[in-house]
């Protein structure tokens, strides 16, 4: 009797190990991390154009669903009036996103739409107007495609539109530089791997 109960805890204790090394490897299954890089197109005429540069790290809650968290960094120039010219605004945009697609497949194409939430940190230098750039709320939505290349490895391209505006803040006795927010939504056009 006492074998026998011994070979029952023992083998519930395996199919316990067995399940727990099943899950953790379904967990890390569903992670993924996705670095990328994007030409930025603003929408308006006073910030120049420029590349960004980040990372999205994401959990699959499904086929379908996912959770991810994205941070990055640009350096677009400003133009503040037609004479105060080439401050640079570096942006450092941090989100949260919910996705939604197809899921792609070792041999066909995926596809996925997602929106995201959360905080743009923006700094105004190379200045000698004193003037400061403040952070913003920050959201996005947009869409795109995964490629599959090899095992675990896919290369995706997708298009979005991101918005940001910093306010600027003048120090009394400053002249004002701009009566608007610093408008930074931008269309981005990004490339980058999944694995």
């Amino acid at each position: 009797m006492k074998i026998l109960r011994a070979a029952l805890v023992a083998s519930g204790l395996f199919s316990a190990a067995v399940a727990s090394d099943y899950a953790a490897a379904q967990d890390m299954n569903a992670l993924y991390l996705k670095p990328e890089v994007a030409y930025v197109l603003p929408v308006d005429g006073e910030v120049n154009s420029t590349v960004f540069v980040g990372a999205k790290g994401g959990y699959e809650l499904d086929d379908n669903w996912a959770l991810e968290a994205e941070a990055g960094w640009m350096r677009p120039g400003w133009d503040a009036t037609d004479s105060v010219r080439n401050l640079e605004v570096t942006t450092i945009p941090v989100l949260g996103n919910l996705r939604y697609g197809q899921r792609c497949s070792d041999e066909e194409m995926g596809w996925y739409g997602y929106g995201g939430l959360g905080w743009a940190f923006n700094d105004l230098e190379n200045n000698s107007l004193q003037a400061r750039a403040d952070g913003s709320f920050a959201w996005q939505i947009g869409g795109g495609v995964e490629i599959p290349v090899s095992q675990g490895l896919d290369v995706f391209l997708d298009l979005r539109y991101l918005w940001n505006r910093a306010n600027i803040d003048v120090p009394a006795g400053v002249a004002r530089v701009s009566s608007d927010d610093i408008v930074l939504s931008s269309v981005l056009f990004t490339a980058g791997l999944k694995f």
